[in-house]
C-alpha cells in the first residue's frame, strides 16, 4: 500500500477507535459514578439544566473518557503508519481537541474542568500514546533526523576549518618578495630584485626604469 494510503488509512482508524472508547468510558460513567437525581447523561438539554448539580466526582470520567480515547486513537494511528507517526499521532489528539472545544461551548461546565480537559486530555495524551506505540518507523525518523544533524555538523566543520585557513593566511602572509623569475609583478622593474649576485644600488644611485 502507498504510504501516503497507508497513513491516512491509520488516522482514520485511530479516529475511530479512539471514539470508540471515548464513548464506551461515557456510557458506564454513569454505572461507576451516580449522576445527579433527576439527570439523564444521554440528554443534552438535561446536562444543560442541571449542569450546577455536578460535583467534582462527576467530571472525572469524562476527562477520563477524552484523555483515554485520545492516547487508544493515537496509538493506533501511531501502530499503524507508515513513517511520521508523530505527525499522525497529533492529528488525531488535535481532532479530538476540536471535539472537547466544540463540547465546552455546548455544555456549561466549570472553568476548571474546560482548562485541565483542553489542556491535559488531548494533545499531551497523543504525544504519550504515540510513545508508547513504539512505532519503528518513530525510530526511523529519529535515525534520519540523527544523520541530518551529523551532515549538517560536518559542513558547519569543514567551512570553519576553511574560514580559520584563510584567516591565518590573512593574518600572516609570506615574508619577503614572492618572486617568479627574474620579476616580482608585472610592473616590478628587474632591478629592484635584490640577489647575491646583483647588490642594490646605492642612495642617489638608482637607475631608471626600463621602458
Amino acid at each position: 500500500m502507498n504510504p501516503t494510503t497507508k497513513n491516512i488509512v491509520a488516522v482514520l482508524i485511530g479516529i475511530v477507535l479512539g471514539s470508540v472508547v471515548n464513548m464506551g468510558l461515557i456510557t458506564a460513567s454513569g454505572h461507576l459514578i451516580a449522576p445527579p437525581p433527576g439527570v439523564n447523561l444521554a440528554d443534552m438539554d438535561s446536562l444543560k439544566a442541571s449542569m450546577h448539580l455536578f460535583e467534582p466526582k462527576h467530571f472525572l470520567m469524562p476527562f477520563l473518557a477524552h484523555a483515554v480515547g485520545s492516547l487508544a486513537g493515537a496509538f493506533g494511528a501511531a501502530k499503524l503508519a507508515a513513517n511520521r507517526s508523530p505527525l499522525l499521532a497529533l492529528i488525531v489528539g488535535g481532532f479530538f481537541l476540536l471535539g472537547g472545544i466544540a463540547s465546552s461551548f455546548m455544555l456549561p461546565a466549570p472553568a476548571w474542568f474546560i482548562g485541565l480537559d483542553v489542556l491535559v486530555a488531548y494533545l499531551p495524551m497523543a504525544w504519550l500514546g504515540c510513545k508508547l506505540a513504539g512505532k519503528p518507523a518513530y525510530r526511523a525518523d529519529q535515525m534520519r533526523f540523527a544523520r541530518l544533524s551529523r551532515s549538517v555538523s560536518t559542513v558547519r566543520s569543514d567551512l570553519l576549518r576553511s574560514s580559520n585557513c584563510s584567516g591565518q593566511e590573512l593574518a600572516h602572509p609570506p615574508r619577503g618578495p614572492t618572486r617568479t623569475g627574474n620579476r616580482l609583478g608585472p610592473h616590478v622593474p628587474a632591478w629592484a630584485v635584490h640577489t647575491p649576485a646583483q647588490a642594490a644600488p646605492q642612495s642617489g644611485q638608482w637607475p631608471s626604469p626600463k621602458r
